[in-house]
Order: C-alpha cells, then structure tokens, then sequence
C-alpha cells in the first residue's frame, strides 16, 4: 500500500482559525493549509512548506504538533489511493 505523508498547520489568534477555499479544488469548502510532504522533508519542514506556498504568509512562530492521523482511501475522488498519514500542527500568533 502507497503511504502519503502528510502535514497540516492550523493556524489561530484567539479564537479565530486560519481557513480557506482553494479555488482549484473547491469540495471540502473549508480547509487548512497542509498537504503532501517532499521527498526527505520532515513533517514540521512541510507544514512550514505548505502553510507559505498556501497563504503567502512567512511566520517565524512555533509549530506545534498536536495530533497524528491514519487514513486509509481506496477509490475516493480526487484523492490517491493508500494510506494517508497526517501529523496536525497548531501555530499562534496574538
């Protein structure tokens, strides 16, 4: 089975959460910057990657990872088939 690793960055101030519509694919509606890590990166180096090829928006703040995900999809559309591994990180600014 093909393993996809995978990073995620969500980003708040107070109680406000970073989302977005990514025009190109716009089903989910809502989502946070993230996606596929490059060959050799490291999951905190591809939610940096991610988080500015995303938003344009280049923060020196800390990433911290929260939580890890395994998801498996086989025949989804718009999405490879394998397992997904996700590791979720949460970004502060004030």
């Amino acid at each position: 089975m093909q393993i996809y690793h995978k990073a995620y960055v969500y980003l708040t101030c107070g109680p406000e959460l970073l989302v977005f519509i990514e025009p190109d694919h716009p089903n989910p509606d809502l989502q946070v910057p993230g996606g596929t890590l490059d060959p050799g990166e490291s999951y905190l180096q591809g939610a940096r990657r991610e988080f500015v090829e995303e938003t344009g928006l280049s923060l020196d703040i800390a990433f911290e990872s929260f939580a890890d995900q395994d998801h498996i999809f086989e025949g989804v559309p718009n999405c490879l088939d394998g397992l997904h591994r996700r590791r979720h990180f949460h970004g502060r600014i004030l």
